[in-house]
């Protein structure tokens, strides 16, 4: 008998982390969109971190346009939504350090 988490990992996704990836991606999208107008009008000061997490976004955005449900196990879908999340907290981070101009 294979182990459950074996078992796990070649589930299909389930309804919740399809929704909760749409939902993510498009928060990922509007926060890499906010921190990149920012980092361009020097509302945040150029830093490794948020290069990464900039570069790191744009794979993770990559890698959710190209994915279809039938395609991904719930496992790898639990990783690329904690992934995500991980980036948007970043994101949110550097754009709630900002000093409101003026």
């Amino acid at each position: 008998e294979a182990p459950a988490t074996e078992a796990a990992a070649d589930e299909a996704v389930s309804d919740e982390t399809w929704k909760d990836i749409q939902d993510v991606y498009a928060a990922l999208v509007e926060a890499r969109n906010a921190t990149v107008e920012a980092y361009n009008d020097d509302a945040v000061q150029a830093d490794a971190d948020i290069e990464n997490a900039l570069t790191t976004a744009d794979d993770l955005i990559k890698q959710v346009g190209d994915i279809n449900r039938e395609d991904v196990s719930e496992a790898d879908a639990v990783d690329l939504l904690e992934a995500m999340v991980s980036i948007n907290d970043i994101f949110k981070a550097s754009l709630d350090a900002m000093q409101p101009a003026g």
